[in-house]
């Protein structure tokens, strides 16, 4: 489906509405991304989300949402349709959420994603990274008005239903040439230019053109899965990886050859790391692990669909696992073999790390870390 999308599409700009045969997202997904966003710890999760009633923005509705609500896989939908009627709402009339970052709180979705994510790194050119954005309830539309997101965005929306998903679709050139300059329009009654009128009925999907004029109107209850690919540049992977090591590159002494990396070999760490991850946006959660049952026999396994990758800098190698990273000296040999066979007993492991000069201790570290990222299992 994806390759031939993205030619017909001239690279996924859209506009186009289509029936696919399936969507990468199911209402199991979804149940998937809320439990798991209920799971996690911490309140900063609610960043991630946006809430809406009868227009305004209601900061609290995602915290009682989560806290109140079965997201279990055959009631979710049922539960999204009873909360977010437009009516009758249990959270008041016209309400609903978007959510972002959905890929950071299911290993599931990730699984579920894999081949899409495989297929549309194959169909596009350049570092991509995707994402799941959902858009859930009856809320009408957002208040900041027909805008316009990011040039290296590539929108495609999955409307699951139970009702229809509007949107409104206005030619930059038109509306600069109106207005200026803006990136968006909170009356869009002001624009001269008449905007095309799609209707996203259930099951159907929409490329959308980001970089175009759009407004998105949920006026019955829907849910809608959104895949966000993001052409990422060269500079912006960089700039990332950096933010992302900053803490390890705290603790290294100023002749580190970590202090002498160049924006270049920044820029292919942060296209490892995203690599790491099949170039979905955001890790897994993490899985908790215990090191007791652990035996020299036993045998480290690595998913060749999750690649573990190696990056030495100096004496030091950092390991890419899912996204996330784990940095220390003497273990780049050792790391380099079970990411080329793919598997290893853990005492051939720690036999390397302590050859190079590595301590046993550092070598459990790098396998806890494996095991907890989702990088690789214990047979």
């Amino acid at each position: 489906m994806w390759a031939e999308l993205n030619e017909s599409t001239d690279g996924l700009r859209g506009p186009h509405l289509f029936s696919p045969p399936s969507g990468p997202i199911t209402f199991n997904e979804i149940a998937a991304i809320l439990q798991g966003a209920r799971d996690a710890p911490g309140s900063t999760k609610l960043n991630y989300f946006r809430a809406y009633v009868e227009g305004r923005e209601d900061y609290d509705l995602a915290r009682r949402f989560l806290e109140a609500e079965d997201f279990s896989a055959d009631r979710v939908e049922a539960t999204i349709l009873r909360a977010f009627e437009p009516d009758w709402g249990h959270y008041g009339k016209r309400a609903g959420l978007i959510i972002n970052g959905g890929l950071q709180w299911s290993h599931d979705v990730h699984e579920r994603l894999v081949p899409h994510a495989k297929a549309l790194c194959a169909s596009v050119s350049g570092t991509i990274t995707i994402d799941v954005t959902l858009f859930i309830g009856s809320y009408g539309a957002t208040p900041f008005g027909a805008h316009v997101d990011d040039a290296t965005h590539r929108t495609v929306i999955f409307n699951l239903g139970p009702g229809s998903k509007k949107l409104s679709i206005w030619s930059r050139e038109g509306v600069e040439e109106q207005f200026g300059r803006v990136r968006n329009i909170m009356d869009t009654g002001t624009i001269r230019t008449a905007p095309a009128r799609y209707d996203l009925r259930p099951g159907q999907a929409f490329v959308l053109p980001s970089d175009e004029f759009h407004i998105a109107y949920n006026n019955e209850v829907s849910t809608a899965a959104t895949l966000v690919l993001d052409h990422v540049s060269d500079v912006r992977l960089a700039e990332r990886e950096l933010a992302l090591l900053r803490r390890d590159l705290d603790e290294e002494e100023s002749g580190s050859k970590f202090w002498a990396l160049t924006l270049t070999r920044l820029c292919e760490m942060g296209r490892q790391r995203s690599r790491s991850n099949g170039f979905l946006r955001y890790a897994p959660p993490k899985r908790s692990v215990t090191m007791e049952g652990l035996q020299r026999h036993s045998e480290i396994r690595i998913d060749p669909r999750w690649p573990v990758l190696v990056e030495r800098v100096g004496a030091a190698a950092v390991v890419y696992a899912r996204s996330r990273h784990f940095v220390a000296d003497h273990i780049a040999r050792a790391a380099v073999k079970l990411a080329a066979a793919g598997q290893a007993t853990v005492g051939e492991f720690l036999e390397v790390v302590v050859a190079d000069g590595g301590d046993l201790a550092t070598g459990l570290r790098v396998i806890e870390f494996l095991l907890s990222s989702r990088g690789a299992n214990i047979e």
